[in-house]
């Protein structure tokens, strides 16, 4: 098509369509060809640009070019259709529509960026050289900046949030889990071989080896339940022991079976849940003292490899061998939870407590998945593929602006996770809302557009 020709055609040749400034936008060719359909409407009167017919081709792959390179979100892409279908058919000496358009794609950045729509989650590996396997991790309740992790290769320290890490102790050995007190000084650890529990009163810098009480035993993992550390919780490959006196003796708790294996906890108020290998639930109101077994009894599923309980959800989640992950509710029976695959791996589970619901589960193959209602249903999140599905640990970091991924390939750190975040306050609730704030100024931007070149052809056709 061309540009319509008029008392400013010369200027035509050497003027440059206006865009806005933006760094990641390219400007309009620097030709403007005329349009024998309106050549008494001039194009550039006093040397401005308007929108012509012709201009549908230039700005279908201009607006397309200006969105692409400014983000990578599919729904935008889709959007800048519907600007296509409209600005064809729009002509008007008296408004310059190139500016319009660039406001409006520039709200619709805007409007992304603020959470308009969730973002795709992306995954980049995370970690040192050294790292391999990860079992836990742990970040201080009092240096947000001081990290742990639990590997195949003893325990690893970040100073930087999770960034970068160094070896601090047990290189031989196989940790399986890493904890800390609520003072931020205390850490402690379970391994193998040979490490039943130990502690690290200096922020995991120097350890010492629990053993008073536990001789031939294996740790799983280790918790405590006061913020000084001084009351501990075991589980091992024979049950539970608890102390009293942070970790020097130890006492072998009561209710579960001789030879029954415990490989994780979970709390809900003064209430305390573990996940027993062979199968099944219990639960402790005495800390960790004695144990009952939840009722109704998680019967006909493999091993219980993790447990979490969703913020304000009231809801206990119990990731399996084999059966994904399965939930229950004040005394209810259990049900498994949709979305997640067949026979799936419920490995790790980590739970967002600034964000009602929201809680992560790592698979052993099939990567990460994560729910917004408690558990009920489940989403892929990240594209983990290879040794990177594998997942063994998982962890929230930044305020939950990040999730890292302990996998048998090393740290992945995906992000972001959907919703935005204003200093420490999540707004993840507010999606939806600006979703449609989006899709009504797009609606009254282009009902403003059809009147406008409506009335303009009423006038040429000598109508009022």
């Amino acid at each position: 098509c061309s540009c319509r020709q008029g008392p400013h055609h010369d200027a035509q040749k050497t003027s440059t369509v206006r865009w806005f400034r933006n760094p990641t936008v390219r400007a309009f060719p620097a030709r403007v060809v005329a349009d024998k359909a309106g050549a008494d409407n001039p194009v550039l009167p006093e040397g401005g640009a308007e929108a012509t017919s012709c201009w549908s081709e230039h700005a279908e792959r201009r607006i397309e070019d200006a969105i692409i390179e400014t983000s990578n979100r599919a729904w935008l892409s889709r959007t800048l259709l519907l600007w296509s279908a409209i600005l064809p058919g729009y002509r008007s000496s008296r408004m310059r529509l190139e500016k319009l358009i660039s406001i409006s794609t520039l709200s619709l950045i805007l409007l992304c960026s603020l959470g308009a729509w969730p973002p795709v989650a992306s995954a980049e590996d995370q970690g040192g050289t050294g790292i391999k396997v990860v079992h836990a991790l742990a970040q201080s309740p009092t240096a947000p900046s001081v990290w742990l992790a639990a590997t195949d290769n003893g325990v690893w320290r970040s100073d930087d949030r999770a960034q970068g890490w160094r070896p601090v102790a047990f290189q031989h050995h196989v940790v399986w889990s890493v904890s800390w007190a609520g003072d931020g000084r205390h850490a402690y650890l379970a391994g193998f071989p040979g490490i039943p529990a130990a502690i690290s009163a200096n922020e995991g810098v120097n350890w010492t080896i629990l053993s008073q009480g536990l001789a031939g035993q294996d740790g799983f993992i280790v918790q405590a339940l006061v913020p000084n550390g001084s009351q501990l919780i075991l589980g091992t490959g024979n049950g539970v022991y608890w102390s009293a006196d942070a970790g020097q003796t130890w006492a072998h708790a009561i209710g579960i079976a001789d030879g029954i294996g415990v490989g994780s906890f979970a709390t809900e108020g003064n209430r305390l849940f573990a996940g027993l290998i062979p199968g099944g639930v219990s639960v402790s109101t005495d800390g960790g003292r004695s144990w009952t077994s939840v009722v109704p009894e998680l019967a006909g599923v493999a091993g219980v490899m993790s447990l979490a309980v969703p913020a304000g959800s009231q809801r206990l989640l119990a990731g399996t061998m084999g059966h994904s992950v399965w939930m229950t509710t004040a005394g209810k029976p259990w049900s498994p939870s949709t979305g997640l695959p067949a026979r799936s791996h419920g490995a790790a589970l980590a739970v967002d407590p600034a964000r009602r619901g929201v809680a992560y589960v790592g698979t052993l193959g099939q990567g990460v998945f994560r729910t917004m209602d408690g558990g009920l249903h489940w989403q892929p999140l990240g594209h983990l593929t290879g040794d990177r599905a594998v997942v063994l640990a998982l962890a929230l970091a930044d305020n939950g602006s990040r999730l890292l991924v302990g996998t048998t390939s090393g740290l992945v750190n995906v992000s972001p996770l959907g919703g935005s975040l204003v200093g420490d306050q999540r707004q993840g609730f507010l999606e939806p809302y600006l979703l449609i704030v989006a899709v009504l100024a797009l609606l009254a931007v282009a009902a403003a557009i059809l009147i406008r070149g409506f009335r303009t052809r009423r006038r040429r056709n000598g109508q009022p």
